[in-house]
Order: C-alpha cells, then sequence, then structure tokens
C-alpha cells in the first residue's frame, strides 16, 4: 500500500515539476522519483516481480519511436529530401 501511495506522491511530482521547473528541474526530479519507486519496489515486492517491474520499466525508458520521423522520410517530396522514395501519401497509408 506505501508503494501505491509513492507512486502517487511521485507522479504529482513529476506533474507539478513539469508545470512549474525548467528542463533540468524536470529531469531532475524525473529521475529522482524513478530511481527512489525503483528501490523501494525492490524492497516492498518479491524479488521476482520487483525484478520483472524493473525490466518493465526499463524496455520502456528504452523505447525509440521512429514512425513519425520515417513518414516524412518515405513521403517528402522531391525538393524536401534528395534520396527519398517519395510515396504518394495515400499509397504509404495503403502499404503501411
Amino acid at each position: 500500500f506505501i508503494l501505491a501511495i509513492g507512486m502517487a506522491v511521485g507522479s504529482l511530482m513529476v506533474a507539478l515539476s513539469a508545470a512549474f521547473m525548467g528542463q533540468d528541474g524536470r529531469a531532475l526530479v524525473a529521475l529522482g522519483v524513478s530511481g527512489g519507486l525503483s528501490w523501494y519496489s525492490f524492497k516492498a515486492l518479491p524479488r521476482t516481480l520487483a525484478c520483472s517491474n524493473f525490466y518493465m520499466f526499463l524496455i520502456s525508458v528504452a523505447y525509440l519511436d521512429l514512425s513519425g520521423p520515417l513518414a516524412y522520410f518515405y513521403t517528402g517530396r522531391h525538393g524536401c529530401i534528395q534520396d527519398a522514395p517519395h510515396f504518394s501519401y495515400s499509397y504509404y497509408l495503403a502499404v503501411s
């Protein structure tokens, strides 16, 4: 139960830092809250559950979504990108 309260307080801290702090402050708060919650999850949860929770956290942090930039690359006009395939947008939506 304490871990759930910590998650709620941590999310509130991250939201308030996003509203009232600069980029460095937001990063420090996010790192502090993430580190603290990860540490406390190893204290409060069984080791197997804490390890799987930490693994899912690391996977979600490391995920890199390139669908937006690739869409601009595939559908870019001749004057915009030289070596792009220059698909029409309707063709790109039909194939992808």
